[in-house]
């Protein structure tokens, strides 16, 4: 039997790991929309695991697969440049570091939501939520279901349904 995580150990790796994706999108000159809808999911995905409402554990281990296997081309992208044109220090060469911090800790709450059945029992617990992270979660689902409403009402102008 192996140690069992700590809840608040692993939502500091999903915020880690979310927060540093929003950080290397800047590398990739984003919109508005993709930074706050990025933020939105990760509002939703981090409140859910915190009120430790059904589902939300399984969603955060698959949201980190996805997040792995976008630092995991990046990474690979990086060395086949390396490779290529030889090391050369610039600011792009940053660019790795959050991705390699990213694929580490998307690592992590994937093998401990995913695999960990002492996690598990200690997420299925549901005694020890607070107040407050009910009404966070709440909250943060109604702002991903008005950003929701408002990208589609955005789609259907586009599409001139209206």
């Amino acid at each position: 039997m192996g140690v069992t995580p700590d809840l608040n150990k692993v939502l500091n790796a999903i915020t880690g790991s979310w927060l540093l994706f929003v950080v290397s999108q800047f590398f990739a000159q984003p919109s508005a929309v993709r930074i706050i809808a990025i933020v939105v999911i990760w509002l939703l995905l981090f409140s859910g695991f915190w009120a430790k409402i059904k589902g939300f554990k399984i969603a955060n281990g698959i949201s980190s697969i996805c997040l792995i296997t976008l630092s995991t081309f990046s990474v690979y992208y990086f060395i086949e440049v390396v490779l290529k044109s030889g090391f050369q220090l610039s600011m792009a060469n940053l660019f790795i570091i959050p991705q390699v911090i990213i694929l580490v800790l998307s690592i992590n709450v994937a093998n401990i939501t995913l695999t960990n059945k002492d996690f598990t029992i200690l997420y299925n617990d549901k005694n020890d939520v607070s107040d407050l992270a009910r009404s966070f979660f709440k909250i943060s689902a109604t702002i991903f279901m008005v950003g929701l409403g408002l990208a589609t009402a955005n789609d259907l102008l586009r599409l001139g349904v209206f």
